[in-house]
């Protein structure tokens, strides 16, 4: 065989591995590639290339047997009934699928193989996250493992990486990486055979152990692998198939990704921390493409403090995204609680012994929850606000009106809403965080966006704090 020049294949491929005679079907071994598969990365090269997923079956067996040869000293290196499976799976029927799993391969290849030689490893180990996260730096599993490396919690720990619920450093390549270097440099300490090193960095010591008790003594990886749990065994054939046919001259070239998961991108800082769903509504960026961008934020939280990624065709000024983001979080944290029933002429007062609460409509908000909240029924809701179906949108204002002693989740606004009148012809209003010029016309009966612009002399865009007046 020629030797194949391209990117050594995604580890996580491996995971569409059929493991013939171990009990292991392909259908439980595709999470790992379909999950790469619904990437932002990969989500866009498909729509943007119209990709053709279709069925192309690559080498049979028999040609397989005839140009078997071993290919590396340092990865297990057999053939089995369950590695022609692997290849025969991979160069054929989901050989699109892999194409673009090397694709991904060699985005994350050049930066794997510099720190394996930095670390005077192998340089055929840049393979094995092919088979164990299908180059997904998002990919978990079932068992606890994450990241491109699909490193446990412990060993992420024990290497100094963060692991909570906000925050997974085993997703951040380049960190997983160091860490990963480090554990096969322990483990190889330990065993001594690089074959048995990568067993055992694949599906942990203890499982090797517990193998090698079930097998009756064994020592090799070929005799040992079928006696593991049935989560790790299939990714010992993957591997070796993803790296033969990666090396194969006759095997699947690689598709490039066209998003890249290393694009350009802009560093913003928030004050305090923030959903990132907020963020993406202040930047008008998709919030997979955010996660794609921040892959270590599990939580759906943006921590203060922490840097944070923006791409950088967003065509949005960091700024401007902040302010909007802190003032977007401030409106839909919790509803404001108007100081009296008279700063609002718009909507009738309520029943006896309640108090008017606006609420703004958050994403994921509906009527039932919201009722239930402030103790109140959802025909009321829809009495007080004029609604005549459920449907609600994101930003709305509703009026609620809550009984005095009830515990609505509220606060009393920083400053009064009004302040005393300055001339006969107006009052004077205050800001607040969430305001629009719409939002306050309403509560003014009488009052348009359009009246407030021109008399105040000001555009749409207010800030909390700024003074207003409002005519009588």
């Amino acid at each position: 065989m020629m030797p194949f020049h391209g990117p050594i294949l995604p580890r996580g491929t491996a995971c569409l591995l059929l493991t013939l005679g171990f009990g292991i079907t392909s259908a439980q071994d595709t999470w790992r590639i379909d999950s790469l598969m619904a990437t932002w990365t990969v989500q866009r090269t498909v729509r943007d290339k119209h990709i053709p997923f279709s069925k192309h079956f690559g080498p049979d067996t028999a040609e397989v047997r005839a140009e078997w040869r071993d290919t590396s000293p340092v990865l297990p290196d057999f053939l089995d009934p369950a590695v022609t499976a692997a290849i025969e799976l991979y160069g054929g029927t989901r050989r699109t699928e892999f194409r673009l799993l090397l694709g991904m391969a060699e985005v994350y290849r050049p930066m794997i193989a510099r720190r394996l030689a930095e670390e005077g490893l192998p340089a055929d180990l840049a393979d094995l996250p092919m088979a164990l996260s299908a180059m997904n730096v998002h990919c978990t599993s079932a068992t606890g493992e994450a990241g491109l490396w699909m490193l446990p919690w412990p060993v992420a720990l024990r290497h100094g990486l963060q692991v909570d619920a906000t925050i997974d450093e085993r997703r951040n390549d380049v960190r997983s990486t160091i860490a990963a270097c480090r554990h096969l440099k322990e483990l190889h300490a330990r065993y001594g055979d690089w074959p048995m090193t990568v067993l055992a960095f694949m599906a942990g010591p203890a499982q090797v152990e517990a193998a090698r008790i079930r097998s009756g003594g064994a020592t090799s990886v070929q005799e040992l692998y079928p006696h593991l749990n049935t989560s790790h065994r299939s990714l010992v054939p993957t591997l070796i198939a993803m790296h033969w046919l990666a090396h194969e001259a006759s095997g699947p070239h690689p598709r490039p990704i066209l998003t890249l998961p290393w694009e350009p991108v802009d560093t913003l800082f928030l004050p305090r921390t923030v959903p990132m769903a907020h963020v993406a509504s202040s930047s008008s960026v998709p919030l997979d493409h955010l996660r794609s961008v921040n892959p270590e934020l599990v939580g759906g939280l943006v921590p203060a403090g922490r840097r944070f990624f923006l791409p950088r065709n967003a065509h949005a000024r960091i700024p401007d995204v902040v302010a909007q983001v802190l003032t977007y979080t401030d409106t839909l944290s919790r509803p404001i609680v108007a100081d009296s029933l008279e700063e609002d002429t718009l909507h009738e007062a309520g029943p006896p012994g309640t108090r008017p609460v606006y609420y703004r409509i958050r994403s994921g908000d509906v009527l039932g929850t919201i009722a239930s909240r402030h103790g109140v029924r959802v025909s009321q809701l829809k009495e007080w606000n004029g609604l005549k179906s459920d449907h609600i949108d994101v930003g709305e204002e509703l009026t609620i009106h809550v009984q005095e002693k009830h515990p609505a989740r509220t606060r009393p606004p920083a400053k009064p809403l009004t302040e005393p009148a300055r001339s006969e012809g107006h009052t004077w209003y205050t800001i607040r965080s969430g305001d629009s010029l719409d939002a306050i016309a309403r509560r003014h009966k009488g009052v348009t966006a359009q009246d407030l612009m021109r008399i105040n002399g000001i555009t749409h865009r207010i800030k909390p704090g700024q003074r207003i007046k409002i005519p009588r």
